[in-house]
């Protein structure tokens, strides 16, 4: 398809627009599971159309060999070189990022994804739509972008619902349980393969986890790790639940939402993504009688044959670049996704997502820490605040603290009710709350307790550290403590 460019304020895309950009040399859109879904396009400087080629227009271009075509607003254009442009532009449905919905509940996947619409605050010219049937408690606490709710966000409808493939039909966003199909394709070396890449990941491999569930007052934790059925613990995370109750569970109660959790977990498998450069044999003469038996798309599932490595296998397809002026597929990747709805939407990025920091930035931090001395703080019962930064350069931060307090003329049993967690906060430059994330576990009887937590923050932002302090129990009156913290933050974008 020879690419078609339109104005800012078209909807239907149905003409020729402004014209077909028959000068353009490249023309590639590259869509991922629940992920990217981007065009890049090479365009000369002295094209009839090049003045038009401007961010807001769109580029209406083919994204797989059904002919359907999708609209991508263009966002950038580089510098000419040699007489030549790079146009990138993102699928219209990015524009989700700017429609902002209100805080709402639903008791089925339905209807969250229906209240993405009712519920939006600022016009939406989406439809939504799901086929899965899964029922559970979604709740939205805070106003957030509705592509954010899609997925990106703890608590997202992904997150609450399971698994699910979104796919993007213009102005039509559907959710399904499985977008692609099995059709007994396969793919084997001198058949349909040119050449093959196999990656393994196991830098986020875990079989076991640590739930929790707090709220402002009160931490709540299963004091073990709750592995996976049939396995032994190896690697633990902790494991937020707080989204799943709206009121204090039992412990009982969060054990089992995190064993279902757990056991319908792949986190224990170490990840393999293959690469594959194939023919669309479908698209030859040879195999034109059987094209539908040898066709493959985004989210199908396909076996792999490669001898030479041992691999008799099936896969997902997780991301596909196809090229749109010579109307076939340039790659296709299975296995796991390299990308996900969460890394597309940096604006919503939380200490909720704290586990998806790579291991070595978090131990960069923590060699940050000042080992010979301690921030210090005291009060009695209550909020203590303990160090504050005052954020200068918008971005990303990590920040790592540890902190104990003192329990020095306090007899055991004193000692026995005392529970302190410590927490780190976001404040925006009015100082409103932007949100906080606090220990998985309080401190009790003086011991001690550390807290990570990332935040996306603008340049008069604040983040601090504070102590919460409690004391239980009859006949349990606390005089002032001092409070030891030493903490370490760093920019990461």
């Amino acid at each position: 398809m020879i690419p078609i460019l339109f104005s800012s304020s078209e909807t239907a895309f149905r003409t020729q627009g402004l014209g077909r950009l028959l000068d353009a040399r490249r023309c590639e859109v590259t869509e991922e599971r629940n992920g990217q879904y981007e065009l890049v396009m090479e365009y000369p400087t002295d094209g009839p159309l090049f003045d038009q080629i401007i961010p807001g227009n769109y580029i209406f271009a083919t994204h797989d060999d059904n002919g359907d075509g999708q609209p991508f607003e263009i966002y950038q254009t580089s510098a000419p070189l040699d007489g030549w442009v790079t146009i990138n532009a993102w699928h219209i449905s990015y524009r989700l990022n700017s429609i902002v919905v209100k805080p709402f509940t639903a008791a089925t996947c339905a209807g969250a994804i229906a209240g993405l619409y009712t519920n939006s605050m600022n016009a939406n010219p989406f439809s939504f739509t799901t086929d899965k049937s899964v029922t559970a408690t979604f709740k939205l606490d805070t106003p957030a972008s509705v592509r954010s709710v899609m997925g990106g966000i703890q608590g997202s409808i992904l997150d609450v619902f399971g698994a699910g493939e979104y796919e993007f039909d213009i102005w039509d966003v559907k959710l399904h349980q499985n977008r692609g199909a099995n059709n007994g394709v396969v793919l084997r070396y001198g058949k349909n393969i040119r050449s093959l890449d196999l990656q393994y990941d196991a830098s986020n491999k875990f079989n076991a986890v640590v739930p929790y569930w707090s709220n402002e007052n009160v931490v709540v934790y299963v004091n073990h790790p709750v592995v996976r059925t049939g396995a032994t613990v190896d690697r633990v995370i902790a494991l937020d639940l707080s989204n799943q109750f709206e009121e204090q569970p039992s412990l009982a109660d969060l054990e089992a939402a995190a064993q279902a959790y757990i056991d319908a977990s792949t986190n224990y498998q170490v990840k393999d993504n293959l690469t594959i450069d194939f023919v669309p044999i479908w698209q030859t003469e040879e195999y034109k009688d059987v094209a539908d038996a040898e066709r493959v798309k985004l989210c199908d599932t396909v076996t792999i044959y490669y001898e030479k490595w041992g691999i008799n296998a099936t896969a997902k397809v997780v991301k596909v670049v196809y090229n749109t002026l010579l109307d076939r597929y340039s790659l296709i990747e299975l296995g796991e996704p390299k990308t996900t709805l969460s890394q597309q939407i940096q604006s919503d990025v939380s200490g909720s997502i704290l586990n998806q920091v790579p291991e070595t930035v978090k131990r960069m931090v923590l060699n940050n820490f000042d080992k010979t001395s301690y921030e210090s703080a005291t009060g009695t019962s209550g909020s203590i605040s303990v160090k504050t930064w005052n954020i200068t350069e918008a971005g990303v931060y990590l920040i790592c603290a540890t902190g104990y307090q003192t329990t020095t003329g306090y007899s055991n049993s004193e000692k026995s009710m005392m529970a302190t967690t410590i927490g780190a906060y976001h404040y925006d430059s009015n100082a409103q709350s932007q949100g906080s994330y606090t220990a998985k576990a309080p401190m009790t009887g003086g011991g001690d307790c550390c807290v990570s937590a990332m935040f996306q923050c603008a340049a008069g932002d604040t983040i601090e550290l504070k102590m919460q302090q409690a004391a239980g129990g009859s006949g349990a009156t606390l005089t002032q403590q001092t409070f030891y913290v030493r903490s370490s933050i760093i920019r990461l974008v």
